[in-house]
């Protein structure tokens, strides 16, 4: 539900090092949360969706089908994502994927990886891209924060931005690139 990492996340994919993937019920359960938490009119998060799906057109699997058997030790209201990750991996024939939520606790470690899917926060995954691909990771941050900025929201400092997105080890290893200018 963060903007800035959603922006960061999908400029990951313009840049080769990620494939994002979302099914009908996550734009829904995204449509139907993210005006409430965000405070704005339905109608901006419907416009963003759209955009999402016309740069990203491949992103959207559809409606998936849960095999409740399959994904029984996760929460039910959290399978559709998992089924979601596993189709994902069909579809672009992959052996593994990464399923990145806040909302770990939720769902059964083991079960997705005995499916070939890591589960983990968008913290840890940004904090271990980091030592490969921190250059780029500035510049995306940059980016970011601009289109942070033209759906008019605050200008805060990129550290600032990665703290109230919960990313704060990230902003930590930002900050120290930061001190050796």
């Amino acid at each position: 539900m963060h903007t800035f990492t959603r922006q960061l996340l999908l400029a990951l994919h313009h840049s080769g090092l990620i494939t994002p993937i979302w099914s009908n019920e996550i734009g829904r359960e995204w449509l139907r949360n993210a005006p409430r938490i965000w405070k704005v009119e339905r109608d901006v998060v419907a416009q963003l969706w759209e955009t999402m799906q016309t740069t990203h057109p491949c992103a959207n699997l559809g409606d998936i089908e849960v095999d409740e058997v399959l994904f029984k030790k996760i929460d039910k209201k959290d399978r559709h994502i998992a089924a979601c990750a596993y189709q994902g991996q069909r579809a672009y024939a992959q052996e593994d994927s990464i399923l990145l939520t806040w909302n770990t606790k939720d769902f059964h470690k083991k079960t997705l990886r005995d499916l070939g899917i890591t589960l983990k926060t968008p913290e840890q995954y940004l904090s271990e891209l980091w030592s490969s691909h921190q250059t780029l990771l500035i510049e995306l941050f940059q980016q970011s924060k601009v289109h942070h900025l033209t759906l008019g929201l605050p200008d805060y400092p990129i550290e600032e931005l990665l703290k109230r997105d919960k990313l704060y080890r990230v902003a930590k290893l930002y900050l120290a690139t930061r001190h050796k200018d």
